[in-house]
């Protein structure tokens, strides 16, 4: 599975910054990265994502929405760590 995770966002968007935010001090000193997808270029990922956004995936899993959910995101790195170890 991916090592990246992928963060739908807009500009403005005050939720999304602190997902940012929390989802950076969380990753801080590991081998995970995320990028950031604008939803407005592209009129697909607005329809899907226009209501819900911050969004937070790891490949094609939704993680969470709104909020960094921790729990979540322990699993992800918890499950990376340990595919990296065989």
């Amino acid at each position: 599975m991916s090592n990246s995770l992928t963060v739908y966002s807009r500009q403005g968007c005050p939720l999304c910054d602190d997902l940012v935010l929390d989802l950076e001090m969380a990753l801080r000193g590991r081998d995970m990265s995320f990028h950031i997808v604008d939803i407005d270029s592209d009129p697909a990922l607005v329809e899907r994502y226009q209501y819900k956004i911050p969004v937070l995936c790891h490949g094609t899993r939704e993680l969470c929405f709104g909020h960094l959910d921790a729990a979540a995101l322990a699993g992800v790195l918890a499950q990376d760590s340990g595919q990296k170890q065989t």
